[in-house]
């Protein structure tokens, strides 16, 4: 993902983030936090999950709030000024390994 036209012109590709929102780390994010709240009940430590329960819905609210656009129904990386890309990223195929758009 490192070869993607992500940051805006004025900040180096390479050694920096341009203070953005990344899609594909929060999607990640999403991902790994639902297989811990999923893990949490298998070996019933509920009490132990909570956090990362609520973490992980704020998480999804935040994606579908603020990532996606409608318009062109697609997830992009958001940037510093609250605007989102336009480039199409392979990183937005991890919604699906999150059940971003399901249930939970």
């Amino acid at each position: 993902m490192d070869n993607q036209p992500r940051v805006p012109k004025e900040y180096n590709p390479i050694f920096s983030h341009g203070h953005m929102t990344w899609l594909d780390t929060c999607l990640q994010q999403l991902y790994i936090g639902k297989i811990l709240v999923e893990f949490g009940f298998y070996v019933e430590r509920w009490q132990e999950i909570e956090d990362i329960e609520s973490e992980t819905k704020s998480l999804k609210k935040y994606i579908r709030e603020k990532l996606w656009d409608p318009k062109t129904n697609f997830l992009y990386d958001r940037y510093a000024d609250g605007s989102i890309g336009d480039f199409k990223s392979i990183g937005a195929y991890w919604a699906p390994l999150g059940r971003y758009f399901g249930a939970g």
